[in-house]
């Protein structure tokens, strides 16, 4: 069912039984145990989180581990998914078809003469479908690259949430510093705990296959992330952290961020 016969649906169903009944089967809320992807990483290996005490205590206490919007990671470190994709192999089509299935990130004007959020002359918002999709059709190869970026990349900061993780070996007194500067704890788990200990809220439709990923964050210039993910990039100057990132892109996640149920008797191997 696309966006529109579901708008559709919506207004016309919304007060019947039957409606009723089709939004409890596809989208009612119910607790689901997510498959946790890790390629590259052992089930074994040793994740850290470093939090300052009041975290620590929130998270024993509700058994609730937050996963913020890449929009909040964002106003510590700017830059944070700033790598663009490289599109050059990508046909024109697909840009297309991109760019206008990303019509509701898309800036509230138009632009005329370059891709999204490039800063060039804009026009009032289009309201007609058909136009935006004109307009789409009509821009130059380098103007649907940037738009396709500029549409993923704020759809990015609003539906990707992640979890940040140590991934080191040995302690860091960086780590310490930055993130317990006053009272903090550091606690170990791993994947295998992690699997055991995480459960979460999605809706019914979702929750057969939902999942969460693990992954280490790559330290270099994020100027194009090439094959990497772009959130899974960041500069040479945050290597210290030897971030693994716990995260999943979901659509649902449009408040400040998504909760995972948490066992911390099992998930906290030591403190």
């Amino acid at each position: 069912m696309s966006k529109e016969d579901l708008k559709i649906f919506t207004a016309t169903k919304a007060k019947s039984p039957e409606y009723e009944h089709w939004w409890k089967e596809t989208f009612g809320i119910v607790e689901t145990v997510p498959t946790i992807e890790h390629l590259g990483i052992g089930d074994d290996a040793p994740l850290r989180r470093f939090m300052d005490l009041p975290k620590f205590l929130h998270l024993i206490i509700s058994g609730r581990l937050f996963l913020p919007r890449l929009a909040e990671l964002k106003q510590c470190d700017p830059h944070e998914c700033d790598a663009k994709p490289d599109y050059s192999q990508v046909p024109r089509e697909e840009l297309e078809r991109r760019v206008i299935d990303l019509r509701e990130f898309a800036p509230k004007s138009a632009i005329a003469d370059s891709g999204f959020g490039s800063g060039s002359r804009y026009l009032p918002a289009l309201d007609v479908a058909d136009s935006f999709d004109d307009r789409v059709k009509r821009m130059s190869l380098d103007e649907l690259k940037q738009a396709a970026w500029f549409g993923e990349h704020s759809r990015l900061k609003q539906e990707l949430v992640c979890s940040c993780w140590y991934g080191g070996e040995m302690e860091s007194d960086a780590m310490w510093r930055l993130y317990c500067e006053h009272v903090g704890v550091a606690i170990t788990t791993s994947v295998s705990r992690l699997k055991r200990a995480v459960s979460c809220f999605v809706p019914k439709l979702f929750s057969e296959h939902f999942k969460l990923s693990l992954a280490k964050v790559t330290y270099e210039d994020t100027a194009c992330c090439r094959d990497t993910t772009p959130w899974l990039i960041k500069r040479p100057a945050f290597r210290h952290e030897h971030e693994v990132r716990m995260y999943v892109d979901y659509p649902f996640a449009r408040a400040l961020g998504f909760d995972l149920l948490v066992d911390p008797y099992r998930l906290i191997e030591a403190v």
